[in-house]
């Protein structure tokens, strides 16, 4: 299959110049994973937490841009649709970037949305039909993918199939703009069997990864919410961490690891939320102890068995070897919190009044089991598979 691909579809200088273009692309959006909490907080710093709302005359303009371009090439009655299409294009882009759960991941829509436009230029120069099309985003989705990943191993950042289907949502949307903007005169050529096939090779890898993604790297688990300790996300059942807490037996050395895990980045949570100094553009300085009030409740509530157990020991030791500033900044602050820092806590956030959701998500939850992800992964490959089977040798399919 690859040789055939190679001979059937060979690359010109040009091609393999977009192709490094491409590689150079996602590489500068994995190189710079690791710092972006850093980059966060020193613009939210600089420049306010409504910082990310600079970037809607950003697509504003961008938007802007593609629209006039499609009016100066597009005539007639195809003029009056792609208007429309243009407008219910931009309130879905409008929405979309309003309803995201935090502001950062606007900046998706751009690095997604300008990855799948290259992907779908480099492959519709050598298909030169709409295959071209879910190909770029399949690829855009798994670039993705290798994103969150990279995520999992570092201690600042989660990794979640979630963020996944918003990197490939933001591909769909950038392609489909850009699209548009062609005035519907992409390339509509001749679809063969082989491109058939490449399309179902590229679904089946896809769907391949994800599920291992899902169970290597996502997890699966729970999601606990209480008006007294607020939403966690926890991939071991109530069950289980009950017997932990109550007996102190584990029953594996995985769910050992995994307990400690949680519990872990809950305590660099309150640690965090407890030493960061946030500042507002006029140079005020708040920490968000509140934040630290609540992650302290969840770990007294959820993992009281941990707190037993380093009960006598700083938290700064701990925290420290996933960040060495914060477990510096948190110096002699015990693991269990003494009666002078609770009073301070609570003098300075005050009642813990409403929801809150932790951002720790250990090794992730899913709200299906293990076997429901092979179960469907199987239906998927069998359905693959038989669409393989009823293509027809060497046909060429007209748009």
């Amino acid at each position: 299959m690859t040789r055939l691909f190679i001979r059937k579809f060979p690359l010109s200088g040009r091609d393999l110049v977009l192709w490094i273009f491409i590689f150079i692309y996602t590489g500068i959006i994995y190189s710079t994973v690791s710092v972006v909490p850093v980059i966060r907080k020193w613009l939210a710093e600089r420049f306010g937490h409504d910082v990310y709302n600079y970037l809607f005359p950003v697509f504003i303009l961008l938007g802007l841009y593609l629209f006039f371009h499609g009016v100066r090439v597009i005539r007639g009655t195809a003029l009056l649709q792609y208007i429309i299409g243009m407008v219910l294009t931009a309130s879905l882009y409008t929405w979309y970037l309003l309803s995201m759960d935090y502001a950062v991941e606007r900046v998706h829509l751009l690095e997604y949305g300008g990855l799948s436009i290259l992907l779908y230029i480099a492959f519709n120069r050598k298909l030169h039909n709409i295959i071209s099309v879910p190909l770029a985003l399949i690829l855009t989705y798994l670039v993705g993918l290798g994103d969150e990943v990279i995520q999992s191993f570092l201690s600042n950042r989660v990794a979640e199939i979630r963020d996944g289907v918003t990197n490939a949502v933001s591909g769909l949307l950038g392609l489909v703009m850009y699209l548009m903007s062609l005035g519907y005169r992409f390339e509509k050529g001749p679809v063969s069997t082989l491109h058939f096939k490449i399309l179902l090779v590229a679904i089946a890898v896809g769907n391949v990864l994800t599920g291992h993604f899902l169970y290597a790297i996502h997890g699966f688990g729970n999601r606990y919410t209480s008006l007294e300790a607020g939403t966690i996300y926890s991939s071991l059942t109530e069950d289980q961490l009950q017997r932990i807490n109550e007996n102190g037996t584990f029953g594996s050395a995985r769910e050992r690891e995994i307990y400690y895990n949680e519990a872990e980045r809950h305590l660099f949570q309150r640690d965090f939320y407890f030493t960061n100094d946030f500042r507002f553009p006029n140079g005020y300085s708040y920490r968000e102890v509140y934040r630290a009030a609540w992650e302290n409740r969840m770990l007294e509530t959820w993992y009281p068995r941990y707190l037993n157990e380093h009960a006598k020991e700083l938290s700064g030791a701990i925290t420290g070897k996933m960040d060495s500033k914060v477990g510096q900044d948190v110096g002699a602050t015990p693991v269990v919190w003494t009666d002078d820092i609770r009073k301070e806590v609570a003098l300075q956030s005050g009642e813990l009044k409403g929801g809150y959701t932790s951002r720790v998500k250990s090794i992730l939850i899913t709200d299906f089991t293990f076997k429901e992800l092979l179960m469907y992964q199987a239906l998927i490959m069998l359905i693959l598979g038989w669409c393989w089977t009823i293509l027809p040798a060497n046909r060429r399919f007209h748009a």
